[in-house]
């Protein structure tokens, strides 16, 4: 009898993790998303999640895996963070550039209240 394990909804959710925390995940037992499959389905399941957990596990030993999630995931930070940078200045100078315009053409109905004094 295969059994299957509940998750927990409460749990801290970690889009991402590093290749080698991912060996043995569902080797030995399915999550609540496969219950409801045939019992044959489930055993080709487990043995395919073998195989590929052998798989990732030759590419976190030899290949180096860890290191290469780890470069790429700082590269994709910094990518983001200066993206994020520039919208943000873009952003500013685009707000900064729209109240110096309101200013000049709105002098708000006051003599002496405009951007010059006029």
């Amino acid at each position: 009898m295969l059994t299957i394990k509940t998750e927990h909804s409460d749990e801290k959710f970690q889009p991402f993790v590093k290749p080698s925390e991912a060996l043995g995940v569902y080797t030995e037992s399915l999550d609540r998303r496969f219950e409801m499959m045939d019992e044959s389905f489930l055993h080709k399941l487990l043995d395919s999640m073998k195989w590929e957990d052998k798989q990732l596990r030759t590419y976190v030993e030899k290949s180096q895996l860890d290191l290469w999630y780890k470069t790429t995931k700082e590269a994709a930070e910094k990518t983001v963070a200066e993206a994020y940078r520039r919208i943000t200045a873009a952003k500013a100078q685009a707000n900064g550039s729209a109240k110096l315009l309101e200013a000049i053409s709105s002098p708000q109905g006051k003599k002496g209240s405009g951007l010059f004094g006029i």
